[in-house]
């Protein structure tokens, strides 16, 4: 022990040398690739100025805790706990003072205490100090301070339908004080009039705008980034839609005709991006592709900007496919997706991130090719981008033969310039 202690002494500056060159190493391989930032207990629902936010459901109380965590470390912190009876958090959003969210009915669930019992036990109930302030009204518009406190139910009242889109809330107003209108009748398709409101007001208050006879009933919107979307049938043989889109609170009304999109659109430099599915293509069409189609806001030149065609997996569905569209910094990205393949024993999810700068050359720059990324809502934060991958994790120690857990992991990867 006492030569070994010797060498230690008379080689040790060799010894933290190498040490250092292995560190320079692996920070030199990890450099410009996608970084796990922390597990998390759920998927996270925002990221914003380096905080990861997220809403767990306790499993014996109906109660949802609101939870942060800085990207650069520390422990996962409680903002605050909202009481819901049948009833979740949606549309998530951080403005400057503050985190805002809406409290909604689930479907498919009724409001109140007065619950059937619960298979194997008895059913959820509130503590006496919240019911009532916490089912005084569903749905709501809720707030929180950015570093956590009492929870705030703003002055907004809505029945239903709401999203939040950068520093507005948009719902849908069916009008009850009109008559049914007379459906347009195409052949034997008869396509509904729109009679209900577009209603929306700042989060921060002030007075409301209403964009009268802009949906039909059960209209859904959708938001992406500062823009609100939602579609209606077109009158046709070819059964598309006519896509709207009011942003930053509008009160313009944009519309574009032909509509056949695929998940959210989104808004960059005053056109309209989305994507679109076609099952048959190419030569013998039998070939699916995947496209990606713009408009300008105003309705006008609406053709296809990409396209991307594919064989099929032996269960029929496409092998690779656009599957989101998104803006960051006056940039388009894309994600091309490969689909899961039930007849392989491989479960990775793989994935490429493209952009595009509108106004520049049409030609998609692809930003990395990531192995695993899980089709969960992923994020922007200044030049970061985060996404979600679930791990499977075993655990050597359990006695029991279901020694694998699956773990949430944020991942960080930093854009190019």
């Amino acid at each position: 022990m006492k030569r070994f202690r010797e060498d230690i002494r008379k080689y040790r500056w060799i010894i933290l040398a190498s040490l250092g060159i292995f560190l320079l190493g692996r920070w030199a391989y990890s450099l410009g690739k996608p970084q796990p930032v922390m597990d998390l207990p759920t998927p996270a629902q925002l990221v914003h100025d380096g905080v990861v936010y997220l809403t767990v459901r306790d499993p014996y109380e109906e109660k949802v805790y609101i939870r942060a965590k800085s990207t650069s470390g520390g422990s996962l912190r409680t903002l605050a706990t909202q009481y819901v009876t049948d009833a979740a958090i949606m549309s998530l959003t951080a403005v400057d003072d503050g985190i805002y969210y809406v409290v909604a009915r689930r479907p498919g669930r009724r409001l109140g205490n007065n619950q059937p019992p619960v298979l194997g036990g008895s059913a959820r109930r509130l503590p006496k100090d919240s019911q009532v302030s916490a089912v005084a009204r569903v749905p709501r518009l809720c707030k929180v301070p950015v570093n956590g406190g009492a929870i705030t139910n703003l002055p907004v009242e809505f029945k239903g339908g709401a999203v939040i889109a950068g520093d507005w809330l948009y719902w849908v107003d069916q009008r009850q004080d009109k008559p049914p209108a007379v459906p347009v009748k195409e052949g034997e398709t008869e396509i509904p009039v729109p009679q209900s409101d577009i209603v929306m007001v700042p989060l921060r208050g002030g007075p409301e705008r209403r964009i009268s006879n802009a949906a039909i009933q059960r209209t859904r919107l959708q938001s992406n980034g500062h823009t609100v979307f939602w579609t209606q049938p077109q009158p046709g043989p070819d059964e598309k839609n006519y896509l709207y889109c009011v942003t930053d609170g509008g009160p313009a009304l944009h519309r574009i005709a032909g509509y056949s999109g695929a998940g959210v659109p989104v808004l960059v430099g005053g056109s309209i991006y989305w994507l679109e599915q076609v099952e048959d293509s190419g030569k013998n069409g039998d070939t699916p592709e995947s496209r990606v189609v713009t408009a300008k806001l105003d309705g006008n030149d609406t053709r296809v900007l990409f396209k991307k065609m594919t064989d099929r997996t032996p269960t029929g569905l496409p092998k690779w496919s656009f599957t989101r569209v998104s803006a960051n910094k006056g940039f388009l990205y894309i994600v091309a997706a490969k689909a899961f393949d039930r007849t392989s024993s491989d479960r990775n999810h793989p994935a490429t991130l493209l952009r595009y700068k509108p106004g520049g050359p049409e030609e998609l720059q692809k930003v990395y090719d990531f192995s695993d990324h899980v089709a969960l809502p992923t994020f922007f934060d200044g030049d970061d981008y985060y996404f979600t991958v679930l791990e499977e994790r075993q655990n050597w120690f359990s006695l029991s033969d279901l020694n694998i857990t699956r773990v949430n992991v944020l991942f960080r990867y930093r854009l190019p310039d």
